[in-house]
Order: C-alpha cells, then structure tokens, then sequence
C-alpha cells in the first residue's frame, strides 16, 4: 500500500524497495527518532552499506548526522568493517587516504574511538555498568615491529603490530580526507604513544614465547646528535629509609629516593613476598663512581 504520506511492502521477493538511475541519494529519509531502521530475522545484517569509492572520491556507504551518526546493535556484531582493496601500497605512497576496515575521528578534540567491554547484558535490567574481563579494543596483526637491517625496509608491515600508537601533532588532508599515518613515517609528536594505567593490577604487560617481552629504543634520527635513556624508573618518594618494601614479586626491581634529597637506591627481588608476616627479599645493586652527563654536541 502507498499514499502520500506511507509506504508499506507486504509481499515477498528480493528487494522490498529498489531505486535505479543516476539518483545523487538512491534513499533520502529522515525521521524524529530513527532515519533508517534495519532487522534481519534470520541471523543476517540490518544495514549494509557499500561505497564503490574511486581514488580522490569522498563517498560513504553509509552516513549519518546528529546524535549518533550510526548506531549498530546485533547479537554477534554490533558494527562490522570491512575494506576490499586487494594491493598494499608502501608508506607513503596509498592513493587512498582512508585505507581501514574502521576509521574513527574525534573532533573538538574528542575521542576517535572508543571501546567498552560491559560485564551484564544489555537487557539485564539490573545492570550497574561494571566492566568485564574480556578485552575492551583487540587488535591482531603478523607485522614486524623492530625496524632491524636483517627487515626489507621497503615492506609495508614494518613497524606494524596488533595495536600500534603514535604521537603525532597534526595530519596531512588529502581529497577531503584525514591521511592515516604509517607506523615506519617519522613520529614527531611529544606526546605518549601508547598509555597504561591500573588501580592495582598491572599497567602495561608484554609476553612472547620466545623473544623478548618488551623491547625500549630511544635514537633519533641520523645526524641529531640528541641523547636520552631509554627508560626510566619513577623512584618511590621515601621519608625514611630507601630499603624495599616487604611485598614483591621474583624479578622486580626497585628505585626508592629520600624525599628532598639525591640518597637513592636500587633493589632487586631475589624471594617472592607477599606481606609484613611473609616479607621479600631483595639485594642491592652496587654502583659504580658517580659521573657527569656529557652535552648532545659531544655524543
């Protein structure tokens, strides 16, 4: 049935609705609560959105405005990217500036993407928003991430990983678009890459089966005679005594300094401690003479 104001479809085929021609919009609505409202009853997808985008071409498949621009629920998927370009250009050299199976942008300085993993369903009406044990963003890759001689530099997975974070102060626009950033171009922000925190777990953690478990580099670039440690230990501020706590984990290593001063020491956990009953213990680390650091211009 169809009128002026209503158009319903009741029969069954392929497409319940289909336009074709040389249409800028093939569908143009709009509603007060929900534009476009898709449900598939058999395990499929609600909306999909395709974009046969040409290199220079500003196309979406699928656009959305106000409020929440797209919004996807689904028992398995709630969003779901996908890219299909079948070549993998070098850094550098992409004739597409958005070559990603997801892209988020925050503007107004905002977070680009975001990812929540909730404890409860989403229909338990007695939920309280307590976050679960399962992973909030997972990234997954077989790229190579030390940038090693031995390593074609030419090969487009250098420098990638599972996640990859960059501190970068601006972006290149090309086409209308935000150039994605290639890990193996030169960084050149002063921010943090990659940030972990943890009330009382652990904030940053690193395995492999056989290689290292974290890996620190601080070189810049040839010709910039610029020096820096390749890490730091923040030292526990200490109003008594710079010996070791009584709790501590085989492997540990500890930094502590008495608070307005340069007296500093370091540990390490030879025994596993777990409170004042059950202490660690730790032997200390024997220095050597104290030096002065030389300036950039004599490295």
């Amino acid at each position: 049935m169809a009128t002026d104001t209503d158009f319903t479809a009741n029969e069954s085929g392929s497409a319940a609705f289909h336009t074709s021609g040389t249409y800028n919009r093939g569908v143009d609505v709009e509603g007060t609560d929900i534009g476009v409202r898709g449900f598939c009853g058999n395990d499929g997808t609600g909306v999909i959105g395709a974009s046969l985008k040409l290199p220079g071409e500003e196309v979406s498949g699928v656009l959305g405005a106000k409020g929440t621009g797209v919004f996807g629920q689904g028992l398995h998927k709630g969003v779901y990217g996908q890219i299909t370009s079948v070549t993998t250009p070098k850094p550098g050299e992409s004739d597409e500036p958005d070559d990603a199976g997801v892209v988020g942008k925050g503007y107004g300085n905002n977070v680009g993407v975001a990812g929540l993993c909730f404890l409860t369903s989403l229909f338990d009406t007695n939920a309280t928003g307590q976050l679960g044990g399962a992973a909030g963003v997972l990234g997954a890759s077989n790229a190579v991430s030390d940038p090693d001689p031995k390593h074609d530099p030419d090969k487009p997975e250098l420098l990638g990983a599972g996640v990859v974070g960059l501190s970068i102060e601006t972006l290149p626009v090309g086409g209308g678009s935000t150039v994605l950033p290639h890990p193996a171009d030169r960084v050149s922000g002063s921010g943090t890459g990659v940030w972990g925190a943890s009330g009382s777990g652990t904030g940053v953690y690193g395995r492999s089966q056989t290689g290292r478990g974290g890996v620190f580099k601080s070189q810049p670039e040839v010709g910039e005679a610029k020096g820096i440690a390749q890490v730091r230990l923040v030292p526990w501020q200490a109003n008594k005594t710079l010996l070791p706590p009584a709790k501590g984990e085989q492997g540990d290593l500890y930094v502590g300094v008495i608070q307005g001063t340069n007296l500093m020491a370091m540990y390490l956990c030879i025994s596993k401690g777990t409170d004042d009953d059950n202490p660690a213990f730790w032997q200390q680390f024997q220095l050597g003479d104290l030096i002065r650091g030389v300036p950039d211009s004599e490295r």
